[in-house]
């Protein structure tokens, strides 16, 4: 039986990881053919587009809808 995965966004995963974010972060750019600034200027404003979601999701082993939930709007 596989525990439970906590739900959280992308943001928090990428910001809680502390010790491995670099090598995320370059497996990210490398499979997205994206710089390391265009990584970080998508990550604050989240801008990543559906298809590049799909792949930060198929690296994590999740969701699109876990990992980039949609915005409550008011």
């Amino acid at each position: 039986m596989r525990p439970k995965k906590a739900k959280m966004s992308f943001t928090d995963y990428y910001t809680n990881l502390k010790n491995i974010q670099a090598e995320l972060r370059d497996k990210i750019c490398q499979k997205l053919e994206i710089s390391e600034k265009t990584f970080y200027n998508k990550l604050n404003n989240d801008t990543f587009d559906y298809p590049q979601k799909v792949v930060i999701a198929q690296i994590l082993e999740s969701s699109v809808e876990v990992l980039f939930p949609q915005k409550q709007t008011a």
